[in-house]
């Protein structure tokens, strides 16, 4: 096996999650859900030919993940053998986007894992509250907790070869999918409402794969600014504001 067919063996080994969760979670209905709406996109953009292609790698990666045998890799290794540059370049797209859809969704279903046990009787295992409580049952003063949460410190580090490869294009068409399907798991939407985010979801998915997923030019220390930017803009605003208040209640900041 050369270099080229190693590499992609390595990342069809490390989808671990993608297409195999159990159906009847919703987590894995979830995952099924995304992944037949990428497989739709392909179907619709690609030729014929490159999209059997790809659909019949899709199948036998899954019975790879079923089976963990040697001869159910070999057999896409084997499959591999005759793919042309172009294809295993389509293949290799259409694993990272199944991969990064399912890690959206693991995400998804986390948050909703959070608010599951913040409304249930003992609050989140790690909620600011609880931790709180622990600090004091072994023997901390508020003050001393809120002195030493004072004396921390937080710093952004900024490179110019970000370890994150998404660019922001795809990243911000990741979250858009996420905080659809965040809106589907409510049960206060109207049927047009759910309608909607199901297409707003497809057409996320759909710009994916029309997306470059290549950075052209090599990033420069702005270009990770930039990126640094919206992380703080879409998440770190927002958590340091959830996590404030209940801080500021607890410790009296």
């Amino acid at each position: 096996m050369d270099s080229r067919q190693e590499a992609l063996s390595k990342l069809l080994r490390a989808r671990a999650r993608v297409g195999t969760d159990d159906l009847d979670t919703a987590l894995g209905q979830d995952v099924h859900m995304l992944r037949t709406d990428l497989l739709g996109v392909v179907q619709r953009c690609e030729s014929a030919g490159m999209y059997a292609k790809l659909e019949k790698m899709a199948r036998l990666s899954q019975v790879d993940n079923l089976e963990q045998s040697e001869d159910s890799f070999q057999a896409m290794v084997k499959f591999m053998d005759g793919m042309t540059s172009e294809e295993l370049i389509k293949m290799t797209s259409l694993y990272s986007h199944m991969m990064n859809l399912a890690n959206m969704v693991e995400h998804v279903h986390r948050v909703l894992g959070s608010r599951r046990d913040l409304r249930g009787k003992d609050g989140f295992e790690f909620s600011v509250e609880k931790a709180f409580s622990e600090l004091v049952k072994q023997g901390h003063s508020p003050s001393r907790i809120r002195a030493t949460l004072c004396k921390q410190k937080v710093e952004m580090v900024l490179t110019a070869h970000p370890t994150q490869a998404l660019r922001r294009s795809l990243l911000s068409k990741l979250q858009n999918v996420g905080h659809d399907l965040l809106r589907l798991r409510s049960s206060e939407l109207v049927p047009q409402e759910r309608s909607h985010a199901r297409n707003r979801i497809k057409e996320n998915i759909h710009a994916m794969w029309r997306t470059d997923e290549v950075r052209r030019t090599k990033p420069r220390p702005e270009d990770e600014a930039r990126s640094t930017l919206q992380v703080l803009e879409r998440t770190v605003w927002n958590a340091v504001s959830i996590g404030r208040h209940p801080t500021k209640r607890q410790g009296r900041i």
